[in-house]
């Protein structure tokens, strides 16, 4: 898959954004089954970046990511 779309995993989690090579790449948002969900650009199907993660209640949290783990 390439370019933007929306992959919906087994365990209701799903993802809405960018796609390379079969793989999660750009921009886009994960939605998590509980309700949490992140926002944040992606590097050859990890996180990578300025990011936002959001709980189901409403709180946030601002994070950094750099190959896939989190700075």
């Amino acid at each position: 898959m390439n370019g933007q779309g929306i992959f919906f995993y087994g365990n209701g989690n799903r993802f809405e954004g960018g796609f390379s090579d079969d793989r999660i790449h750009g921009y886009g948002t994960y939605f998590f089954n509980n309700g949490d969900r992140y926002v944040g650009p992606w590097v050859r199907g990890e996180r990578d970046g300025p990011s936002m993660y959001y709980n189901a209640a409403g709180a946030s949290l601002e994070m950094q990511y750099s190959g896939g783990r989190r700075q």
